[in-house]
């Protein structure tokens, strides 16, 4: 993709910093969807630029910005064959499913869809501007880069009462759209899978095609696309779903496959550390990452750690006095015997949600718009030491992952459902709208202790992730000569036998003796739709990419560091590492450090 940016007189006469920072944004569009196509947009500064025989106009204020897109009508039918027809993601592939391939959604038979969109279908346009860009001379430096990022990226098309319109959901959850560009707009969510997942809000008072702000919602902070853009310059993971689902191809990062794949760790935040705040052992006080977000079971109940966006996180907040280690917080004293896990489990907006499986069974504290969590319910008598003898998470451990994925049903698209590996195998229990949990049903007959030999879960570690792009978490283990996986093929929780996809990542290939020593996460770190198996050897980060069906390729050396031997992270417990989407993040005893893909 070129961005060809047509700078008016005015643009042409501003500071050389105007212009070099329009550039950055286009570049980092550029950079961000691969599409042979060049998109002419004109640029005013202080002033919305004459285009297409249109004149110029004067901007509210030097403190605002606008951004237009030249458009054309298509019925409903065409565009949604335009977007099958250059469909080239996962995400693609979940959002023109949705579409049901009908003359209308809802009633409305056509739609507006912007130049650079046809040329993205592959429509052959010539001679006009594609759309126009009037940036206020008050933007300066990284809020004018996420100026432009919106901007432009209206003038591609991310404009409600268009194209975009078949993304936005009712926030009422009735699977409705909402349509059209009023203000104030009513309460809608960005999804590309019918309605099931809400990925980000909408806005309401300013432009209902960009995302909500905090206070109102901090489901997107500091993100260009927001009503009102912050400092963050550079796109968001949900900034380039979202360009991507309106026809745009998203670039697939190669840098996997010749060892440059994740960027040199930066130190981001003290605290979740030895020093930084005591948090000595993840047995006890236990670190989970969910929705970009830090969350951390401290002695007096969950602290939360916003993503501000880069790997980057604000300073931690005490949002909830309960499944701590201390009496005052539920006496939740281990983690081993109390595991606590974070996910959507309601199925709805309002973030993640806390399950802790205590002695009873499983209590949800479910997340609310702004970042709070409500107070704990019990939901089901199951899953706990004295509710089936699940006495340890090392012997028995216990997941949230979506198994059921789509057509939803009474499960909702996804929402988190509760699998765990007893002594006979694995066992699901799926979640139900507002955060409650069917009866487990018996799944598989391997995975478990008497089930396969799988006795530890630091001797063989399980992890759930969509390995074959079918948005249906799938179980993959590695046992002691390397990975089983076992794929969910019914849509119902259930799994296929395992088969043996890889001699690596094991106690006997590759000498994986520990999860504590060695850990293995599985995490989409190529963007290709499927997760893939991240390993922490002792001299550092390797990878082994999903290549489709259950199989993995060979591991490859990705980074010096978040090693026994590179860095000194010498036990998972002491120094845990994760992964935030495709991001490692890992607790250091001074704090945070985060490395990028």
């Amino acid at each position: 993709m070129f961005i060809n940016l047509i700078y008016d007189g005015q643009a042409l006469a501003a500071p050389q910093s105007f212009r070099d920072r329009m550039q950055t944004a286009a570049n980092l569009l550029q950079a961000a969807f691969d599409d042979n196509i060049t998109i002419n947009i004109a640029v005013g500064y202080g002033e919305f630029p004459a285009f297409n025989g249109q004149p110029s106009q004067p901007l509210p204020n030097q403190n605002t910005s606008e951004g237009e897109a030249w458009q054309h009508s298509l019925s409903y039918a065409t565009l949604r064959q335009d977007l099958v027809n250059s469909a080239s993601s996962a995400d693609d592939n979940t959002s023109v499913a949705a579409l049901p391939n009908t003359s209308s959604l809802e009633g409305h038979s056509s739609f507006f869809v912007a130049n650079a969109q046809l040329k993205a279908f592959g429509a052959s346009l010539s001679g006009a501007d594609d759309g126009g860009v009037g940036m206020g001379t008050n933007f300066t430096g990284n809020v004018l880069i996420s100026g432009a990022l919106h901007e432009i990226t209206h003038a591609m098309g991310r404009i409600a009462g268009s194209s975009l319109d078949v993304f936005r959901f009712n926030e009422d959850h009735s699977g409705n759209h909402v349509f059209g560009e009023a203000i104030p707009a009513t309460l809608a969510y960005f999804s590309i899978n019918g309605g099931g997942t809400d990925l980000a809000d909408f806005g309401i008072s300013s432009d209902p095609g960009d995302f909500l702000n905090p206070p109102n919602s901090n489901r997107t902070p500091n993100d260009p696309f927001n009503e009102s853009v912050g400092n963050l310059a550079s796109l968001t993971a949900v900034d380039i779903t979202i360009i991507d689902v309106l026809g745009f191809r998203q670039s697939i990062d190669s840098g996997f496959v010749s060892g440059s794949g994740f960027a040199s760790p930066t130190f981001e935040l003290s605290a979740f550390g030895v020093d930084a705040g005591g948090w000595s052992s993840n047995n006890t006080y236990p670190r989970e990452l969910a929705g970009g977000a830090i969350f951390g079971f401290g002695s007096a109940g969950v602290y939360e750690s916003q993503g501000t966006g880069g790997g980057h996180f604000a300073a931690p907040t005490f949002e909830l006095a309960a499944f701590g280690a201390s009496s005052e917080a539920g006496g939740w004293s281990s983690n081993d015997t109390y595991p606590r896990e974070v996910a959507n489990v309601h199925g709805g907006s309002g973030g993640v949600d806390i399950v802790g499986f205590g002695a009873a069974g499983v209590y949800v504290s479910l997340g609310t718009r702004d970042g709070h969590f409500q107070a704990p319910t019990f939901a089901l008598a199951a899953f706990g030491v004295d509710a089936g003898g699940w006495s340890s998470d090392n012997i028995y451990p216990r997941k949230l992952a979506d198994v059921n994925g789509p057509p939803g049903g009474e499960q909702p698209i996804g929402t988190a459902d509760i699998v765990g590996f007893g002594a006979a195998g694995v066992y699901v229990s799926l979640a139900f709208q507002g955060g409650g949990f069917a009866a487990p049903t018996f799944a598989l007959a391997a995975f478990g202790v008497d089930a396969g030999g799988w006795s530890s879960e630091d001797l063989y570690p399980r992890e759930l992730a969509d390995v074959n792009g079918d948005q249906k978490a799938d179980i993959v283990g590695f046992g002691a000569d390397g990975v089983y996986v076992s794929l969910e093929g019914t849509g119902g929780g259930f799994f296929g036998p395992p088969t043996f996809e890889l001699a690596a990542f094991g106690v006997n290939a590759g000498g994986w003796s520990s999860d504590d020593l060695y850990p293995r996460r599985l995490a989409d770190v190529n963007g290709d739709g499927r997760a893939d198996i991240v390993g922490f050897g002792a001299d550092g980060v390797y990878v082994a990419l999903a290549t489709g069906g259950g199989h993995f390729a060979s591991p490859t050396f990705q980074l010096s560091d978040f090693g026994t031997n590179a860095g000194g992270w010498s036990s998972n417990d002491t120094y845990p590492r994760e992964m935030s989407g495709s991001a490692i993040v890992g607790f250091a005893a001074n704090g945070v450090w985060t490395s990028t893909s």
